[in-house]
């Protein structure tokens, strides 16, 4: 098979239903830890915040990879991967869904150096992750994949299933852009 005969889109699909049982997977932990927090008096002292930080971590960094595989060759350029990651669903007037995702997983994986990327420095601090617990979390700055995961998932639960349809509708961007 040459790179011409390649379709993206169909080996995406794949991808998006091994997202979907990862996100299944999350999510169901996602929930036991929201039951523990319920029964128990200092879910801090039992760690369950650090698990629900370190699970919606694993999510954002599996959407990231779902991302990556729909931008396909696009990806590779730093310029087609900003314009792939501009397009689909707002979070606000100035930012993407996609763009936070892409920040939030750029954080993650480079958690612990200092932050050389403005732009997605930049997306975070505009979705106010650090600025007070958007999450059953305490405020401050310790869970803030937590608390952007609440807010990309607002109204509804931080859960990462609400967060596919709207990355079903990037994905469908992606690839009308694509050949246009």
């Amino acid at each position: 098979m040459s790179d011409s005969d390649f379709d993206i889109r169909q080996y995406s699909r794949g991808d998006l239903n091994l997202l979907r049982e990862v996100c299944t997977l999350i999510d169901r932990r996602l929930d036991d830890l929201t039951e523990e927090m319920d029964e128990h008096g200092d879910p801090d002292d039992r760690g369950l915040f650090d698990r629900f930080e370190a699970l919606a971590s694993l999510g954002l960094l599996a959407f990231h990879q779902f991302m990556s595989q729909a931008m396909g060759k696009a990806g590779g350029d730093p310029r087609r991967r900003r314009e792939c990651l501009a397009l689909g669903p707002r979070y606000n007037s100035a930012t993407t869904v996609a763009e936070v995702l892409e920040a939030g997983a750029t954080f993650v994986k480079h958690c612990g150096e200092p932050m050389s990327n403005n732009r997605a420095k930049a997306i975070l601090e505009d979705a106010a992750i650090w600025s007070e617990s958007k999450a059953r979390m305490p405020p401050g700055s310790e869970y803030p994949m937590a608390n952007l995961l609440t807010l990309l998932a607002r109204p509804e639960a931080p859960r990462f299933r609400h967060l596919l349809p709207t990355v079903e509708t990037w994905r469908t961007s992606v690839f009308a852009w694509e050949r246009d």
